[in-house]
C-alpha cells in the first residue's frame, strides 16, 4: 500500500464499487468502499481517508460538500460515469486486470 490512509469508494451501484476497488487495490492502494452516502460519511469520520471517489447518479454534490465541511483537506473524485457504463465495460475490465 503506498500510504497509510485509503481511498474510500462511495457507489450504490455495486459493479462500479467493484471496478473502482479493483482498480485502486491493484494499484497499491488501501480501497474502503460503502453504498450509501450515510454510510460514506461515517467511514470518512471513523478511518484514515485520503482520497474519496464519488460515483453516484444522485446527491454526489451535495455530499462532496458534506465531506469537505468535515475534512477540508480530503481529495474528492466526482465521477461522470453512470452505472449502464460499468454493466457493458465490467467484463472486459476484469479480462484486462487479470
Amino acid at each position: 500500500m503506498r500510504d497509510k490512509a485509503a481511498v474510500l469508494i462511495i457507489a450504490e451501484d455495486a459493479i462500479a464499487r467493484e471496478v473502482y476497488a479493483e482498480l485502486f487495490s491493484m494499484r497499491g492502494y488501501g480501497v474502503v468502499t460503502a453504498v450509501t452516502a450515510r454510510e460514506g460519511v461515517k467511514l470518512s469520520r471513523n478511518r484514515a481517508i485520503a482520497t474519496v471517489v464519488l460515483a453516484m447518479q444522485t446527491g454526489a454534490a451535495q455530499l462532496r460538500r458534506k465531506l469537505h465541511a468535515l475534512r477540508p483537506t480530503l481529495r474528492i473524485h466526482v465521477t461522470g460515469l453512470q452505472p449502464l457504463c460499468f454493466d457493458v465495460m465490467a467484463p472486459q475490465a476484469r479480462k484486462q486486470l487479470h
